[in-house]
């Protein structure tokens, strides 16, 4: 889940109008990349792809969103949509909380669909993540765990550089990740931003531990473009 999000048009279709008060926020955005990355791994077959969503966030912590992107497997799988939601808030006044639920879906190739829990906690410019999946990628997977940090720096300029490092395990699925038996794998990324009349513009390096027999998941830069509507 997600890169980039969406917000206004899918807030106005599944929010009752008493909610949409002048303290919420609503809004859109869409992107274009070289790659779509999840989790170290492209999901375009090492191609572009289009991106963008709709999120409503409102002033008591609540949020719910949607976000597609263009996806290539070499199935009939044509587009991932994800719809999520959560409510977002402060233990204290240095450290926040999101908790979350997401739904992922394939058009053209449902068997895929699963969905997750997810957890993360923020304390300044530090992140750690927690997600979980009953199911993951869909019929025939199981139980997957996702854990995650994150660090952000600003650098001269207006620059800012993302630091991430992630830790997948899959326990007992049916599938693995890099054809040789390992249900468990390490990805990690390092993205410089940097907003140009508007947009964002970003390169990225992305990698992961999984051997030679998963190409998806070879080390790679992407650059990509966002505009927030």
């Amino acid at each position: 889940m997600r890169n980039v999000t969406f917000k206004s048009l899918l807030a106005a279709l599944i929010l009752p109008a008493s909610m949409a008060q002048a303290e919420d926020v609503i809004s859109a955005n869409v992107s274009l990349t070289t790659d779509y990355i999840f989790r170290g791994q492209s999901q375009t077959g090492e191609h572009g792809a289009i991106q963008g969503g709709f999120d409503y966030s409102a002033d008591s912590g609540f949020y719910a969103g949607a976000w597609a992107s263009t996806v290539d497997f070499g199935s009939s799988a044509q587009a991932e949509v994800d719809f999520y939601g959560g409510y977002a808030g402060s233990f204290s006044e240095s450290v926040d909380y999101d908790i979350g639920y997401i739904y992922y879906s394939y058009t053209g190739e449902s068997a895929l669909d699963y969905q997750e829990l997810t957890f993360s906690v923020s304390l300044s410019n530090l992140s750690l993540g927690l997600v979980y999946s009953d199911e993951y990628l869909g019929e025939g997977g199981e139980s997957f765990v996702y854990l995650s940090s994150g660090y952000s720096i600003s650098l001269p300029q207006e620059y800012a550089l993302d630091l991430h490092l992630g830790f997948n395990s899959a326990d007992d699925m049916d599938i693995t990740f890099d054809g040789t038996g390992d249900d468990s794998y390490i990805d990690w990324s390092a993205v410089v931003t940097k907003n140009f009349g508007g947009a964002d513009f970003s390169l990225g390096y992305y990698g992961t531990d999984i051997g030679s027999g998963n190409e998806l998941a070879d080390d790679r830069l992407v650059f990509a473009i966002s505009k927030s509507l």
